[in-house]
């Protein structure tokens, strides 16, 4: 039945009678923008099979939608273009003229009480840019080598050229945002030493910040002097616009971010969503003596620490079909503790703050409700991460096992596409048993529109720590790009052991299609690495013990060397190597001969991989080719990515 803003007050209110405080089986409830907080004040009384029907409009919510866990089996669909919105809209624009330009201002009392501050927002469906200095591009930090100070230990200063100091830079509300090795540090700019030239700032970065590193700064009003920039004037309650072209005020539909969750589970199960937009969240590091005690700007690693605008605790067998999460400001999805047997399908993410999905926790407990398995990533596709925290991923999976990962196309970040696991070496890990299958990850590190690369050490695919049935099988990897080191294909970094590396297709990568730090037992097997730039097989620390059986694998290159690998405690065996152009055939610090002499690729063979147009990522091969020779299956990559439109 629909139940009307009228049936559904006469609803709510037989909800709340001393003798009959649940909704019974089979209820169907529809909500719109009109009355939707009524309606939704109703899932703490469900029970029994529900429907809640969103229709067609924007959600804007006062707190985060919080689904008891008593609440199953329920469905939370849309109707049309149903948006849950974590933001308000900003209304009474006005036209003025500010740093010499025709811009668009409205108050705001919420900022000017000091209830209210935002760092993004979205004009007419994109994201507008904060006032920034440069308008695009990077600055380059200036510090002095210091090789005393261990690389571990942040600073909260950073010294910059003097030629790239802005005219009359005032420091309120000015934030500095480094990029230093695979992290960035977000410093507010508490003063401007001219004289050392240096900004202070009262925050840390999470690591030594080097000479080189890029930075640029956001929130200043000299900088509004672009179209499609923002300020904010805290101490006034003011936001200015510069719109852009076409822009005006009767079509002008401006969104600021006010809530960091939209939707919060904790033990529910049976829950499902369908069709819904979660858009327009925000999560800021917490300001110096607010409560929170966040000395330092930014996180060791894949901003894990940044919450996601929709929450999962201890939750089993909930879906998110066809939904899409849009215009956040933190990470969009997060299938934390003890989450099992979730499942998250044809669902689209983009333009994202941080990044889009991360599955389970930094922390293993023995305890099995507590630990994440069991969950699925499918058909997906994520794309356009990283504006507020450019080291996230696009799926992170912790100390979590049994995960399904396949099919997604990941797109368009700063750092690594997919990462899994966190355990740094041989200790004990729950990241086991995941697989990844089928993907597409592209244009990792740099944009496809040319932004980048401006962190290192990254990977389509990461793990750490990561322990027997890992899977990483028939996916397809290019366009990977570090900035100083460290864009690698396929990344298994410290302790990741017992890994199947399989049937995939790498190319296009700065620093190597395959590259292991250290670990043991892992089988790489019939693989395409290709176009590798420096290098395109790696192992960065040497072991006694076996940690790489590498066969029935194609590589080829027109740049750099083959491996820069010592051989001890690596199998090389049954592979085609193809050099063009201006690579060295040399392996290690071998000539073909003699690396064969030494006992690698006895069986191996140089000669033409047959590929139909390599340059343009068109690896089809001939059937003559000679990679019969080796044993070289034909990769089925056709379907890598998305099965479905999500």
């Amino acid at each position: 039945m629909r139940v009307t803003r009228r049936k559904s007050l006469v609803l709510m209110l037989m909800c709340v009678t001393a003798c009959c405080s649940t909704v019974l089986a089979d209820t169907q409830i529809r909500v719109t923008p009109d009355n939707f907080e009524l309606g939704l004040r109703s899932l703490q009384h469900v029970q029994g099979r529900t429907t809640i029907t969103f229709a067609a409009g924007e959600y804007f919510l006062n707190g985060p939608i919080e689904i008891p866990p008593t609440a199953g089996p329920l469905l939370l669909e849309s109707a049309g273009n149903a948006v849950i919105s974590g933001g308000l809209p900003v209304t009474g624009w006005r036209k003025v003229t500010f740093n010499g330009h025709e811009c668009f201002a409205a108050d705001m009392p919420g900022v000017r009480a000091g209830r209210w501050y935002f760092r993004e927002l979205w004009v007419n469906g994109k994201r507008a840019m904060r006032s920034r200095y440069p308008a695009s591009g990077y600055l380059s930090a200036a510090l002095p080598v210091d090789e005393k100070t261990p690389w571990n230990q942040g600073q909260n200063w950073f010294g910059f050229k003097p030629a790239d100091l802005p005219e009359g830079l005032p420091t309120a509300d000015v934030e500095a945002v480094i990029m230093n090795r695979w992290t960035e540090a977000r410093l507010p700019i508490t003063r401007v030493d001219q004289t050392a030239h240096r900004y202070q700032s009262v925050k840390r970065s999470p690591f030594q910040l080097l000479n080189g590193d890029l930075y640029f700064l956001e929130g200043s009003p000299r900088w509004l002097d672009h179209a499609g920039e923002w300020y904010l004037d805290r101490e006034k309650g003011t936001l200015y616009y510069l719109p852009r072209e076409g822009e005006t005020i009767e079509t002008l539909h401006v969104i600021a971010p006010r809530l960091a969750c939209i939707l919060k589970m904790k033990g529910a199960s049976n829950v499902a969503f369908r069709g819904l937009t979660f858009s327009n969240s925000e999560w800021n590091l917490p300001d110096e003596g607010d409560g929170a005690e966040m000395e330092v700007g930014g996180f060791g690693q894949a901003a894990i620490g940044v919450p996601a605008a929709v929450s999962l605790e201890f939750c089993h067998d909930c879906k998110f079909v066809s939904c899409t999460f849009d215009h956040l400001g933190n990470y969009a999805l997060e299938l934390g503790k003890g989450c099992q047997h979730d499942v998250v399908e044809r669902c689209n993410f983009t333009d994202i703050g941080a990044g889009s999905i991360k599955i389970g926790t930094g922390e293993q407990s023995a305890n099995v409700t507590e630990q994440t398995f069991g969950n699925t990533v499918a058909d997906c596709r994520i794309t356009d991460g990283g504006h507020m925290f450019p080291s996230a991923c696009g799926i992170w999976i912790g100390q979590s096992y049994d995960n399904q990962i396949e099919h997604n196309e990941i797109a368009d970040l700063y750092y690594t596409g997919i990462s899994v696991g966190w355990t740094w070496g041989y200790g004990p890990s729950l990241a086991h048993g995941n697989r990844f299958e089928a993907n597409l990850v592209h244009d990792i590190g740099k944009k496809s529109n040319g932004d980048g690369p401006i962190l290192s050490d990254m990977g389509a695919i990461y793990t750490l720590g990561t322990r027997e049935g890992t899977v990483i099988s028939g996916n397809v990897f290019h366009d990977i790009y570090g900035r100083v080191y460290g864009g690698w294909g396929v990344y298994l970094d410290e302790g990741s052991s017992n890994t199947l590396v399989e049937k995939n297709l790498v190319y296009r990568t700065t620093h190597g299609g395959f590259h292991l730090h250290y670990g043991h037992d892992n089988t790489v097997l019939n693989n395409i690495f290709a176009l590798g730039r420096d290098i395109q097989i790696a192992r960065t620390q040497s072991e006694k013990q076996q940690a790489i059986t590498f066969k029935h694998n194609i590589v080829y290159w027109d740049s750099g060397l083959f491996t820069a690998t010592d051989p001890a405690g690596v199998s090389f065996d049954d592979n085609l190597y193809q050099c063009i152009g201006k690579g060295h055939l040399k392996f290690y610090d071998k000539t073909w001969a003699q690396w064969q002499g030494a006992g690698e690729d006895v069986h191996s063979i140089l000669g033409d991989a047959g590929f139909a147009n390599p340059s343009h990522g068109d690896f089809a091969m001939k059937k003559d080719a000679a990679a019969k020779r080796i044993g070289f299956e034909p990769l089925q990559i056709g379907d890598a990515g998305p099965r479905h439109s999500p």
